[in-house]
């Protein structure tokens, strides 16, 4: 009945309420599996001549934070950091790189708290994810 209501009215977080409150009730997580689709939560793979740029972590951050990017074919590849304004304030990688998995570790250390972006291009397409520099 609670979920039916929270659907109804459009409002979010009913899974979070779930888990908080009636955690232990069959029916409730029989109800939440009814109403919304399952997600995985396995690593994608990039579509074919393309890339995947994952969201920093953590994020929020302080001082520094991993972006994750997967290439399926070796590709130029330029991952930036911009502030809100669009200036470039860091250039992590600007290279030739083969197929795979990568890591990189972004130090903010010496920037100010606030948002900032993450460009990726590769592949003649780009990517940006936003993460939040807390001081």
């Amino acid at each position: 009945m609670k979920n039916a209501l929270v659907n109804s009215k459009n409002l979010a977080g009913i899974g979070i309420w779930a888990l908080g409150h009636e955690g232990g009730r069959k029916e409730i997580w029989n109800g939440l599996k009814a109403s919304f689709p399952l997600v995985s939560v396995e690593k994608n793979e990039p579509p074919a001549g393309q890339f995947l740029l994952d969201q920093n972590f953590p994020n929020p951050f302080n001082p520094s934070t991993e972006i994750g990017f997967s290439l399926n074919r070796t590709s130029s590849v330029c991952v930036e950091v911009f502030d809100v304004l669009g200036r470039s304030i860091a250039v992590l990688a600007d290279q030739r790189m083969e197929s795979g998995d990568y890591r990189l570790t972004w130090n903010a250390a010496h920037e100010s708290g606030g948002v900032y972006f993450c460009r990726l291009t590769a592949a003649g397409s780009m990517r940006t994810i936003k993460m939040q520099l807390l001081r």
